[in-house]
Order: structure tokens, then sequence, then C-alpha cells
């Protein structure tokens, strides 16, 4: 990665936090809240990543009205129950104080809801980190690609200028489709391996966060 980018925006979810066991407690009470069967935690693992009605709906074979039903569920009880049930990865704050240090404006794109993922961020202290924090509507409308374009227009930043990092297809999908460079995290809950990431558009994989702010800003920020 040659390229200097003047904004970098982030996915929360398996990019910067490792939230699942409080995602995972939420899906299970859901499920459990509408009679369903809890799953092996593999499957259960699947919900974690796209929009909450989205996995209900295409995992439970449910209709829009009533997936958006199961969300509503599953986000009270998050609320209340598990959104402090993550922690962020090793390495996150160093990377991101890393790329503050070279000049680079930092911003959250998350499918989380924007008022759960400021409180998030603020409870780790992360928050002061982000110049802008994007994050989902409480009805669940706005796409990635929707949540990336506000991020971008608060930052004032060009799409050529920016890059998106995440672990999943979404994010991917989000960054093609404004035409900002994608880096893909082999580390949270989607992306395996760097031949995942390769193929579904990514210019870079990092292993762990710290590889993101030496692909940005190469070996002076060891």
């Amino acid at each position: 990665m040659k390229k200097r980018y003047r904004a970098v925006l982030f996915d929360l979810d398996g990019t910067l936090l490792d939230s699942a066991e409080g995602i995972l407690d939420a899906t299970r009470y859901t499920l459990s809240h509408y009679g369903h069967e809890i799953p092996p935690e593999g499957v259960l693992r699947r919900f974690i990543g796209p929009p909450v009605q989205e996995g209900f709906q295409k995992h439970l074979a449910l209709d829009k009205g009533a997936a958006l039903r199961y969300a509503d569920t599953f986000r009270a009880y998050y609320r209340t129950h598990a959104l402090f049930l993550a922690r962020p990865f090793t390495g996150v704050c160093r990377m991101l104080d890393t790329l503050r240090a070279d000049g680079v404006h930092l911003a959250v794109a998350t499918y989380k809801r924007e008022d759960y993922a400021r409180e998030l961020l603020d409870h780790f202290d992360l928050a002061r980190r982000f110049d802008v924090i994007c994050g989902a509507d409480a009805a669940g409308r706005l796409d990635k690609t929707e949540i990336m374009r506000r991020a971008l227009d608060a930052l004032d930043v060009s799409p050529t200028d920016a890059l998106m990092v995440g672990d999943s297809v979404h994010d991917a999908r989000g960054a093609s489709e404004l035409c900002v460079d994608f880096l893909g995290v082999t580390y949270g809950y989607g992306f395996e391996t760097s031949c995942e990431v390769l193929r579904a558009g990514g210019i870079a994989a990092a292993k762990e966060p710290l590889d993101v702010s030496l692909l940005c800003c190469g070996e002076a920020c060891r």
C-alpha cells in the first residue's frame, strides 16, 4: 500500500471491538423468547455482522415484519444486559493513536445503532480518538453504503482519499459501491484468510490491529 489516505473509516464489531459475547447473549435470549431452540455457537455466530433484522430474517426464514419484531426484542435486551460484554481488540488504541499522529482523520461506520456505538466507544475511551461516529438508525433503514457516505460527508473527504477497514463482505461491498479502497481484517468474525479479503475486493489484509497502521503508514509507524 503506497497510497496516503486522508481518512480511515472503521467498522466496529469484529474490527475495533470483540463484541461477540454480548451479541451471542442477546441472540440466545431473543431465540428463546420466541420459542426457538438455541443452536450451537458455530451457527449462532452467523448472526454476527449483518444488520440484526437481516440476520433473523435470513436464518429463521422470517417475513420482514417478524424480523423487525425480533430485532426490537434483541436490541432491548442487548442495551440493558449485553452492551458492555465487549472489549477492544489488543492493539486497537495504539493503532488509532498512530494513525492520528500521522494526520489521518478517523471515523466509525458501523451497522450497530449509532447511540449504542457511541456508548460503547465512550465506555472504552475510544470515542475521543474519532472525528466522526456514524451508525445505523433505530429503524435499521440505513445500509452500510449510506452509513459510510454519511461519514465521508461529515469528514468532507472524497471517496478516493479514504480507506474502509472491516471484517466482512458488507464492509467490502459498501466500500466498492462508493469507490473507497477496502482493507479487510482476518481477526474478526467474517474473513478468515487474506485470500478471502482479496476475493472480496480488498487491497490488503490485516492479521491484527497494528497491521492496519503499518499498512497505512509504513515502517515508520513501528
